[in-house]
């Protein structure tokens, strides 16, 4: 009986320790939604910023403005004012258009400038030439990303599986993302297809590292290339490539 009294009043401590961690917490949660609803200042694009840009010049420029937003929808390296740190030689790396927020990562040092061409970091500036229907009908421009493939008609038999033929063609993603910095000819002023097709060939100079520039240049050797014009949210992916028949097989095209 003596031990009733002890048990009670245990219970009642653990009860009341139950009931202030369910506060504590309470309170904590109710504080990070408060915080997650503070109003902080960060900077909008109100006018599209051209690539290459100094963060010196986006005051000046009249590009930006500064808005309130909730804490919770700022990104961590969002940037609040034009007096923030960072270099002012720093140059925007691509065109930024209006209504976007202003992060750090939009801006890095200045490409370096060979006559009017900027080549960013230490890649090179190499150029191919293709013809415009495997330049997405002229509609690959500076700035754009592209996918380059390859496709090489081979001297000697391949075996997949099954007898291909005995000059097999070879169709394979080459480069799966690299950046455009000069093209030969404007794109077309309309997607409509209306006027006289263009005709010829494009010379597109691109940005890339030394084991790309190899890749490209054998693979323009030894057969033809083709650009497809990719998204920020595009996927390419090395799949192994695809094998033709040298005499035509329909069945090749739908077998995975």
């Amino acid at each position: 009986m003596k031990r009733r009294p002890i048990l009670i009043a245990l219970a009642v401590l653990l009860a009341l320790i139950g009931t202030g961690a369910v506060y504590a917490y309470v309170h904590t949660a109710d504080s990070r939604a408060v915080n997650g609803m503070k109003a902080v200042s960060v900077l909008v694009v109100s006018k599209e910023i051209p690539v290459g840009t100094p963060w010196s010049a986006i005051a000046s420029g009249g590009y930006v403005t500064t808005e309130s937003v909730p804490a919770s929808a700022a990104p961590s390296s969002a940037l609040s004012s034009t007096t923030a740190d960072v270099t002012p030689t720093f140059v925007s790396t691509y065109a930024i258009p209006a209504g976007q927020l202003l992060v750090r990562e939009m801006f890095a040092t200045k490409p370096a400038q060979v006559g009017v061409l900027a080549i960013p970091g230490k890649l090179q500036a190499l150029t191919i030439s293709v013809p415009i229907s495997a330049d997405v009908a002229g509609y690959v421009q500076n700035g754009s990303e592209v996918a380059i493939y390859s496709l090489v008609q081979l001297q000697h038999p391949v075996s997949s599986g099954q007898q291909v033929g005995t000059n097999p063609i070879v169709s394979k993603l080459l480069i799966p993302r690299v950046t455009v910095i000069a093209v030969s000819q404007p794109a077309p002023s309309s997607a409509s297809g209306g006027g006289t097709a263009p005709t010829g060939n494009l010379l597109i100079t691109l940005a890339v590292n030394q084991q790309q520039a190899l890749r490209i240049i054998l693979a323009q050797k030894l057969g033809d290339l083709y650009l497809s014009l990719l998204t920020d949210s595009s996927v390419t992916a090395d799949d192994g490539g695809t094998i033709g028949a040298g005499t035509f097989n329909p069945s090749l095209l739908f077998t995975r």
